[in-house]
This record gives structure tokens, sequence and C-alpha cells, in this order.
């Protein structure tokens, strides 16, 4: 549990502008190595003050993560057959809601991790071009070697994003598919909204309280 949630924490943190266009000279694997420290460099900076105002730490991985990540592309696979299920309505509020959740209960981890050490690995095999793996190593605090591999296609605009990201061979997109399609199949869809958004509110209030503390994902009793 602990690599996963250092995993979400790189997702909401780490993982910082990748986008590249069909004419851009730089691969995907440069372009991650050369921005993958911006943000955790930019969160070592201002930490202490970022401790006392958790909505500007939110608002700086929003800033950060929105515009590279492909959350359309990803919010569809994390439901599976219940995202054709569901209506427009339902599943824009998915969308924004599993943002919110992945960023107000991941993105505390940022103030705790210290070691901004990522090895990235040679690229094997010919390019895709339309889909790729960038694969690291990042270092835990007590040097440990996690291996994270951040997963992009480039979409009909000619932009490289990022749908998914990798961890130990976890997929961050089938652990949620067969957490929440249990949790839909149970509850229904707008109960899994709520409690997503429920679960965003909880995490703010408690970093204003000054409690840094992160919730892995399932302790909600499912999710």
């Amino acid at each position: 549990m602990k690599l996963w949630i250092l995993a979400m924490t790189l997702l909401a943190g780490a993982i910082v502008p990748v986008v590249g266009h069909a004419d851009d000279n730089q691969s995907p694997a440069e372009l991650v190595k050369q921005k993958a420290t911006a943000t955790l460099d930019a969160v070592a900076s201002q930490r202490e003050e970022l401790r006392k105002h958790p909505k500007e730490l939110y608002s700086l991985v929003e800033d950060k993560l929105l515009p590279v990540f492909d959350f359309d592309f990803t919010a569809r696979l994390v439901l599976g057959r219940h995202w054709r299920d569901a209506s427009s309505e339902q599943q824009e509020a998915f969308r924004k809601a599993f943002v919110d959740f992945l960023i107000h209960n991941y993105a505390n981890g940022l103030l705790k991790y210290q070691n901004n050490k990522i090895d990235f690995e040679p690229v094997r095999g010919s390019a895709d071009p339309r889909h790729t793996i960038v694969q690291t190593k990042v270092y835990l605090d007590d040097g440990t070697a996690v291996p994270v591999d951040y997963v992009l296609h480039r979409t009909k605009q000619g932009d490289w994003k990022i749908f998914d990201v990798v961890i130990e061979g976890i997929s961050y997109v089938n652990n949620y598919r067969q957490q929440f399609g249990a949790e839909v199949d149970q509850k229904g869809l707008d109960e899994l909204i709520s409690r997503l958004q429920k679960e965003s509110r909880d995490a703010l209030q408690r970093a204003e309280a000054g409690d840094l503390s992160v919730k892995p994902a399932g302790d909600g009793k499912g999710g």
C-alpha cells in the first residue's frame, strides 16, 4: 500500500508538462526526463508555505497535472462498461470527482516526499507513433528503487498525454477499474461519485487542520 500511495503521489505531482506536438523534435522520453522533477522541486522550495495553505498545493498540482493527463480517456478506461451505461451528466460528474479525488487525496504526499531522484531507463525497440511507455526508477527516502512507468498516447491534436501509471507492474487504471467496477455493481454509479466527492472534501478538511496524512484508496469501505 505504501508503494501504491507513492505511485499516486507521483501521478499527482511528479508528472509534469510532457506535452509534445507532432512536429516536436523531442521524444516523449526526452520530454519526461526534462520535466519529471519540476513539480517536486517547486514543492520543495515552498514546502512550509504549502503546508500552511493546502489549497495552494492543490492549485499547483492542478496546474501541472490537468494539461498533461488525458483524464477523459482515463475515465472511460476506469469505468469500463459502466461508462457506456452512464448518462453524459454522470460521465462528466465522475470525471471531475475522480480528478478531485486523486489531487486532494494524494497531493499531500508530496510534502513528505524528500527524495527527488529519478533514473530513466533506455528506450527499447522502435518507437510507436501513437503509444509509448517511459520507464523510470524512482528512489524512496530509504534509497529503495521503485520501477514506475508512464504510459502515454498521442491524441488527435498531436499532443502526447499520459493516461496511466504502472508501479511495480501494477496499473493504476486497472486497479481502479476493478475497485470502482465492483462498487458500481453493488451501489450504483451515483453512489461512487458521491463517495469520491466526500473523500475529496474530507482530505481538504484534514489538510486545513494540519493533518497531511494520505488516505489509501479502499479505506472508505468501497473505495
